[in-house]
């Protein structure tokens, strides 16, 4: 596992007890905006030392409220270690340029080939529990993405998340998976030999979440489905419902102004997809098939 220094340093500093993920994106984000030499490294007690300038860390904290935070820090990245897990954050070379918005991921845990994420990449989303058609859909669709080289990026679920990752790996393309928790608890746990097969396939398994935090919560599903749109650079939906995960994922779709490309069919098989659709203010395309693969064939050229 090569980490930089500053993203070791970053990790303790966001284990600090009180540490919410807001603020410590508001730290990272005043620390950005500082002029650094090229290729520094900051150390721990540099961040200390510019928390306490910034006056987001008061001068009168004891020395044990720090060094708590870096012996987790320290249990994270031995953990890691054990697990083949990177950790990376902006501060590396290697962070992919995809994530620029402002509510970007500071700290990224993943296992396998993270520069996939550097080729043409599409999302594949829908429902956990699709109609045999939905899922034959999604499955077409990881297969037509992989044929044109295009990395299929989904969140690992039952459903049309599995049929998206198995369709791009039968066809031997790349595919990334966002976890909703550590990469050491994959959930669901029904697809770890798939998440396995990723990895082995030169695709990526990442997620905002350490080995500490093996058990996914509510809001660390709908933080998945945020990065899943933002890594994207169009999304094709399956089946959902408006109850479903992927109404989340349409939304961030629609905040970071993504195209979201879907089948007649699949718009027709339910009144409220078309509804839901309709309300996004974003590039929507309800397509015939022979139209989605054409738009994958002008995405692969340019």
């Amino acid at each position: 596992m090569n980490n930089s220094n500053t993203t070791e340093a970053l990790l303790a500093i966001s284990r600090l007890e009180g540490m919410s993920r807001r603020r410590f994106a508001q730290f990272v984000r005043q620390l950005k905006k500082q002029v650094l030499p090229a290729n520094q490294h900051l150390t721990y007690l540099d961040l200390i030392d510019f928390g306490m300038r910034a006056n987001l860390f008061s001068p009168m904290l004891p020395i044990s409220f720090f060094m708590a935070g870096y012996q987790s820090a320290q249990q994270i990245l031995e953990l890691c270690s054990k697990a083949a897990i990177h950790m990376i954050s902006p501060f590396d070379e290697i962070f992919p340029t995809c994530f620029q918005a402002s509510d970007a991921p500071v700290l990224l845990f993943y296992q396998g080939e993270l520069r996939c994420l550097g080729q043409r990449r599409m999302a594949v989303i829908g429902t956990r529990t699709p109609s045999a058609s939905g899922k034959t859909f999604a499955h077409n669709m990881g297969r037509e993405l992989a044929k044109r080289d295009i990395c299929v990026i989904s969140g690992l679920a039952k459903g049309c998340d599995t049929a998206a990752h198995l369709g791009c790996l039968e066809n031997g393309g790349k595919t990334v998976a966002f976890l909703p928790a550590s990469l050491t608890a994959v959930a669901p746990s029904s697809n770890q030999e798939l998440a396995n097969e990723i990895v082995k396939g030169g695709g990526c398994l990442i997620s905002e979440y350490s080995p500490l935090e093996e058990m996914p919560r509510k809001h660390y599903y709908i933080a998945r489905d945020r990065l899943q749109a933002m890594s994207a650079q169009a999304l094709i939906v399956s089946e959902f419902d408006k109850n479903s995960g992927t109404v989340h994922t349409l939304r961030f779709a629609e905040k970071y102004k993504r195209p979201i490309i879907t089948d007649h069919a699949i718009a027709a098989s339910a009144p409220e997809i078309e509804d839901l659709l309709s309300k996004l203010k974003t590039d929507i395309r309800i397509l015939a098939m022979a139209e989605i693969k054409i738009f994958l064939n002008n995405m692969r050229k340019n």
